[in-house]
């Protein structure tokens, strides 16, 4: 948004700046400022906008929701697993058949370089490196009868829980159950 001697913002679109074979692009879901990129993220393309200039990763298939973990991009490929963004090009991470049976809902920093990734029906998982188990903790044995749906590292490294049937679960960073929230 460029702004006018007068200080009033001027909206400018960067849709000329997409090349035309990928101008039909669906919703943006998300969006990311990255060491001087932004990187909007669609279910069918990822654009990387930098130094006035629109890149464009075409994966071969659809793509989950995008998250951001240590200043690394994650994202769910449809058909071939979890993959890195890296270098303005899409690695592969791990083609587990977790990541084909579930939407990835969320992926947190766990302990050392671990992730703590939360699938939408079978509760958590540690991915450490490209080995991902199922989360050995209290918690996750509640997600797999109320479906999660959301997850955050908190500022104490707690972790908070949403689920769509049974409110919200605080946890200590080894999945103990701290405090239960619901609205019966």
């Amino acid at each position: 948004f460029p702004s006018h001697d007068t200080g009033q913002m001027e909206w400018n679109s960067l849709n000329s700046l997409i090349p035309p074979e990928f101008a039909g692009f669906d919703e943006v879901w998300r969006i990311f400022y990255h060491e001087g990129r932004v990187i909007f993220q669609s279910f069918s393309y990822i654009f990387i906008f930098h130094d006035n200039k629109m890149e464009v990763i075409e994966p071969l298939a659809g793509l989950s929701f995008m998250q951001r973990v240590r200043g690394n991009f994650y994202v769910v490929e449809k058909g071939k697993g979890l993959m890195v963004l890296r270098d303005d090009s899409l690695h592969l991470v791990s083609n587990n058949p977790v990541f084909f049976r579930n939407e990835v809902m969320f992926i947190l920093p766990h302990s050392r370089q671990q992730l703590l990734i939360g699938t939408s029906n079978e509760g958590l998982f540690i991915l450490d490196g490209t080995t991902l188990v199922p989360w050995q903790s209290q918690v996750n044995r509640y997600f797999e009868q109320h479906k999660l749906f959301s997850g955050i590292l908190l500022d104490d490294g707690n972790f908070a829980f949403g689920t769509v049937r049974d409110g919200l679960y605080i946890t200590n960073p080894e999945g103990q159950v701290l405090q239960h929230i619901n609205r019966f």
